[in-house]
């Protein structure tokens, strides 16, 4: 390798050792990166660095070790429910169930962990990450680290972790992270099994949940979906004008592509916690009076427990385009819009312009790369595709409750289960382009025709039953 950059040992807590990881950067890694994303260093803003870890992730058997005073509950215990609460929520205004704002963080310091979850959700594949439920437990994917030098860090062995419902607790409630709808169990469980499977390498191999203390939020994304997380270490600049448009633009092209940004902020300042990941969820560019601005929508890990920006302390900004700029915004309908702001929200998202972002970022930026094709294809740059996707779970309810009409009546057989299963593969197809459609409005125009189809081949093997037409008129997409 060309350059290593720094040892890290201990990234989260000074004075600790629970795993090394060493940032390296190298032509060869260069050349792969251009190729992977189209990107040179300039273009990036700063020389590339990717990550080597001596981190263990294994299936582990046995509850994760807990920190004193803390001890497991069952749901039915914690939340004195008989069904134990639910895996999966639909919580009011949210556009899925598994979406980011169940992901809030509780006592435990694991930021690093709630930020990837988080940024897990907004890909739309918190469900997916669950490969088996029963009656003891839940199986969640992960994905162990690849040493060899020549993958660049990248995280590519899926393995299957095991846990039971049992969750943390303290004086009877759960303590670590939690949903905002009671009774939602998906973020607590993927905690508990990234707990379980995440091993310390200081002289020997430790899980458990004070592990989850030391983390990166890069490679947090890595072991729950696959790919590869890389670090950009910022060129020194003498105009911010020009950094703030470089950035954006790096971003940008970045998120296009479905890949995650995350900085760490250089210090506390106006609400922002130096030591914390936020991630980018949107960008956005408006022209006003003074010429163009640019915008970034970020998340704080904390979630719910970020304090209002009016407190000035929390995890969210409290300058300028904040949700406590009533003024700026009202002054400005254009980026109101654009922004979909409506005033403050409980969720730890916060708009902030670039000008600002600059000024108080680190020396650094980290980026995930998703191994997984279907995920290079989305633009992160637009918050509004959440809405996308509240359009495609209304029609996805439109096609269940027909489904379940149509079985009803015996007559029809087969045929409903044949209709069923090439309609819900079409209506998966459209969600998932639809997540993407303002860049991608032709796909999204024929998969809207394969759904389409779907319908129409279902009119044709049931027959002309006005009844039947009629229910099957109301799944066509618009």
């Amino acid at each position: 390798m060309d350059v290593v950059l720094q040892r890290v040992v201990g990234a989260a807590m000074a004075g600790s050792s629970l795993y090394e990881v060493v940032l390296e950067t190298s032509e060869e890694f260069k050349q792969w990166l251009e190729k992977e994303v189209g990107m040179t260093s300039a273009e990036l803003g700063g020389e590339p660095y990717f990550r080597q870890t001596d981190i263990v992730m294994k299936p582990t058997s046995g509850e994760p070790a807990l920190p004193a005073g803390i001890q497991y509950l069952s749901p039915q215990e914690i939340f004195g429910d008989v069904n134990g609460g639910s895996l999966f929520i639909k919580g009011d205004g949210e556009s899925m169930a598994a979406h980011y704002s169940d992901v809030n963080q509780g006592e435990l310091a694991d930021a690093w962990l709630m930020s990837a979850l988080a940024m897990v959700a907004r890909y739309g594949k918190a469900t997916s990450i669950f490969t088996g439920h029963g009656d003891d437990g839940v199986v969640v994917q992960l994905h162990k680290f690849n040493k060899d030098p020549k993958m660049f860090g990248t995280w590519d062995s899926p393995f299957e972790q095991p846990v039971t419902y049992a969750l943390p607790t303290k004086d009877g409630k759960l303590c670590y992270t939690y949903s905002d709808e009671a009774g939602e169990l998906w973020p607590a469980l993927a905690e508990k099994a990234v707990a379980a499977a995440y091993h310390s390498t200081a002289g020997h191999e430790v899980n458990g949940y004070e592990v989850l203390l030391e983390g990166n939020a890069a490679m947090g994304l890595a072991m729950l979906l696959g790919g590869t997380p890389f670090t950009v270490k910022l060129n020194e600049v003498t105009d911010a004008g020009n950094r703030s448009a470089l950035l954006f633009r790096a971003w940008k092209k970045l998120l296009r592509q479905g890949c995650t940004v995350i900085v760490y902020f250089k210090e506390d300042a106006n609400g922002l916690e130096g030591s914390r990941p936020y991630t980018v969820f949107s960008l956005q560019k408006f022209d006003g009076a003074l010429g163009p601005t640019f915008l970034a929508l970020f998340r704080s890990p904390r979630g719910k427990q970020a304090q209002d920006c009016a407190a000035g302390t929390g995890g969210v900004w409290n300058g300028k385009w904040s949700d406590c700029d009533a003024d700026g915004w009202a002054a400005n309908p254009q980026a109101k819009a654009q922004c979909d702001w409506n005033g403050r929200k409980d969720d730890g998202t916060f708009w902030m312009a670039f000008e600002d972002i600059v000024a108080n970022l680190g020396d650094r930026y980290t980026v995930f790369i998703p191994s997984d094709p279907e995920l290079r294809k989305m633009n992160l740059t637009d918050h509004t595709n959440l809405g996308l996707a509240a359009a495609s779970s209304k029609l996805e309810g439109q096609l269940n409750s027909t489904i379940s009409q149509l079985m009803g009546n015996n007559a029809l057989g087969e045929n409903v289960n044949k209709f069923a299963k090439f309609a819900i593969d079409a209506l998966q197809q459209f969600g998932q382009v639809a997540s993407t459609a303002n860049d991608v409005e032709g796909q999204a125009q024929g998969v809207k025709e394969q759904a389409n189809e779907a319908v129409a081949h279902a009119q044709g093997m049931l027959g002309a039953n006005p009844a039947v037409a009629d229910m099957l008129g109301k799944c066509v997409v618009m």
